[in-house]
């Protein structure tokens, strides 16, 4: 058994963002006086989201204008935030290292880094006075391929996806300093998670996991297969065990992180089973017990 978590995000605006080493210049800041043309794209650094013009304009806000949906399409966030958008359909890219400085607004407790290509993984945290007060780095190299001898020897590196850091204990006002290093190639994060740790229980044998498959197939009269590939979202199926009397505190919890996605942690040694989830519960069914300990089924369905 494990203890699985529910790392619920913390909120992060621009004035949390000290520093970063990934430029926001994907395209041009829009300019009133510009004229764009179909297919032109532009940012604004105030929503830091990208937008692609679908019809020629002049002065036009991509957001405020009058009628901007008939001028501009949203067409995902810029590249140093898409590391904070609650989607993974885009990753935050750059060459040999990611680097971000931020200013933490609340508590956090925990932070997971997803659909990582890195080597290695670094997490300071210093106090309000620029103290370090935690420190770690994490070697993402993932050997689980090797079962043999044959493998050892045959074996090409391959990294772990996944990183979770546990137990922070920064305060509201710390400053967090995270490094991805991946000298030589690409550094690459899909999605980071920060915020408040929830204990949800132990993790039971015969928990499950899976995905869901958005790719779309059509066969035509001959029985020719087209496949049109799309994105994947995971999902798993998770047996709880927890004291009876923390129920009311982990459904209000549940209940609570509703609406935006969270990330649903199975505990540490629990990588190989791929029960992680970042996304958000569907249902929770405990069946109490008077005896002081209540098993409970909890589902995940993951965002693409």
């Amino acid at each position: 058994m494990t203890q699985a978590l529910m790392i619920i995000p913390v909120p992060l605006g621009a004035g949390n963002m000290q520093a970063s080493n990934v430029a926001e210049d994907d395209y041009g800041n829009w300019a009133s006086g510009t004229a764009y043309a179909v297919g032109n794209r532009v940012i604004l650094t105030a929503t830091h989201r990208i937008y692609e013009a679908l019809a020629p304009s002049s002065g036009v806000h991509p957001v405020s204008g009058t009628n901007a949906g008939d001028y501009w399409v949203e067409v995902g966030s810029t590249n140093r935030w898409r590391a904070f958008d609650a989607t993974l359909g885009q990753a935050t890219t750059r060459g040999e290292s990611i680097t971000y400085t931020l200013g933490l607004p609340a508590r956090v407790d925990a932070i997971a880094f997803i659909d990582l290509v890195a080597i290695s993984l670094q997490v300071v945290i210093r106090d309000a006075g620029g103290g370090v007060v935690y420190d770690r780095t994490a070697d993402l190299l993932d050997t689980s391929q090797i079962q043999s001898w044959a493998d050892f020897f045959t074996y090409e590196d391959s990294f772990d996806p996944e990183q979770v850091f546990v137990d922070l204990g920064a305060l509201s006002g710390f400053t967090l300093e995270i490094t991805i290093s991946n000298p030589g190639g690409t550094a690459s994060v899909a999605e980071i998670v920060m915020g408040r740790g929830e204990y949800l229980g132990d993790v039971l044998d015969g928990s499950r996991s899976g995905f869901t498959d958005y790719s779309r197939r059509e066969t035509d009269d001959y029985g020719n297969v087209s496949i049109v590939k799309r994105p994947t979202a995971r999902k798993a199926e998770w047996q709880l065990a927890f004291d009876t009397a923390a129920n009311r505190r982990i459904q209000r919890a549940l209940e609570q992180a509703r609406g935006a996605p969270a990330y649903f942690y199975p505990g540490d040694g629990m990588t190989p089973f791929a029960l992680a989830v970042y996304g958000v519960a569907d249902d929770f069914f405990p069946a109490l017990s008077g005896g002081g300990r209540t098993i409970a089924t909890l589902t995940l369905t993951g965002v693409a």
